[in-house]
């Protein structure tokens, strides 16, 4: 066993699977016998040479049914191909370790994964844990995870946008919206209409961008209070300020219309300003230089 560790000693023994292209590798590999090619597996310029090209790798373990059991071979090539997990031996993927283990060396061996390990919710949440890009994953995720409120509070908390994802029996939820929109105010747009009309979470989409003010539904701020906190909120930036977001009741009475119309008058003079200074700070970059 020692000399065959030899890289020398392989080319001297097996002539033929030198100076060979890939697949007249592969076909004159898959000719020796099973304790042959185990020999050659304990060699790194063989098992790199079979992991790193993923080609021969998918062939090789389609061709050969004992590679399918090879875990230490599978969970290399996985580095490198997430589809390798597809063909590992179904034995070795019933294994929750074996699943647990490929998530955490490629997260998009997920979409190969068993259904009894997709639609196990407390696999999923574990999963997780060992890596987080798993939730990159949720396109693949079936609807009794995406419909789970304690692991879409996981996703959403790792990616706000990931609120288009979550299932319909979760999207009325006011924590699960008010979580995203707190993180990312265009999580706004994935919400249901009868959401982006709450003040509250429209509010705190605004404070967080003030941009997601095109997602917040018509006349969603109805109090003068919160209306006026709209107002402040828009008054130092150049943003134009939006009226579709105030109701027409609020907009008819005479405090809160003069005090609107006061800042839509002084849109245009922000907008100049706020150009103003931009050119300044080109022509002081510029000058520096």
């Amino acid at each position: 066993m020692a000399i065959m560790n030899n890289l020398e000693a392989f080319k001297f023994i097996y002539p033929q699977l030198f100076d060979c292209d890939d697949e007249i590798f592969l076909d004159r590999f898959l000719q020796l016998s099973h304790q042959e090619q185990s020999k050659f597996l304990t060699d790194d310029y063989f098992l790199n040479k079979i992991v790193r090209d993923t080609h021969i790798l998918v062939s090789y373990i389609r061709k050969s049914f004992w590679i399918k059991k090879d875990r230490h071979l599978i969970m290399r090539g996985l580095k490198f191909n997430p589809d390798i997990y597809k063909h590992a031996h179904k034995l070795l993927k019933k294994i929750d370790a074996f699943a647990l283990e490929a998530l955490m060396i490629n997260p998009s061996c997920f979409k190969h994964l068993l259904p009894k390990h997709k639609e196990d919710c407390y696999f999923l949440n574990h999963a997780i844990e060992l890596n987080i890009k798993v939730i990159d994953q949720i396109a693949h995720f079936p609807p009794n995870a995406r419909a789970n409120f304690k692991l879409m509070t996981k996703v959403i908390k790792h990616n706000p946008m990931y609120l288009a994802w979550v299932h319909r029996s979760l999207t009325h939820n006011m924590s699960l919206t008010l979580e995203a929109v707190s993180r990312n105010g265009f999580a706004l747009q994935y919400a249901p209409k009868e959401i982006r009309r709450n003040e509250y979470i429209a509010l705190t989409a605004l404070k967080n961008n003030m941009r997601s003010a095109r997602f917040i539904n018509t006349g969603a701020f109805k109090s003068m209070n919160t209306a006026s906190r709209v107002l402040k909120l828009f008054a130092d930036t150049a943003i134009p300020l939006p009226k579709h977001i105030f109701c027409k009741q609020l907009l008819l009475k005479k405090k809160f219309k003069s005090e609107f119309e006061d800042q839509i008058f002084k849109q245009p003079l922000k907008h100049i300003s706020f150009f103003i200074d931009h050119l300044n700070a080109k022509i002081e970059i510029i000058s520096n230089q």
